[in-house]
């Protein structure tokens, strides 16, 4: 058996920034979750935008020397 053609990938060994797993990636890549992590992130980013909001606060807030007004805005679940 002859090989004709050798394709090399080239892969660097990651640790996943959630889990803290190992996983190999392609070498120039910049992912930083492994598969399971970034299918379960991406579940969760899905749904977040369909959450009501429940409160809504104008407030100001001063940060060296300006003042600036922001919108907070809480959902439903959260820690206080």
């Amino acid at each position: 058996m002859e090989i004709d053609e050798l394709d090399i990938i080239l892969l660097d060994l990651k640790y996943c920034e959630r889990c803290g797993g190992l996983w190999l990636r392609p070498r120039g890549c910049n992912d930083v979750l492994c598969q399971s992590c970034s299918t379960r992130m991406s579940r969760l980013h899905e749904g977040w935008w369909r959450q009501k909001v429940r409160l809504a606060l104008r407030t100001t807030i001063q940060a060296d020397g300006e003042s600036r007004e922001v919108l907070v805005m809480c959902g439903d679940g959260g820690n206080a």
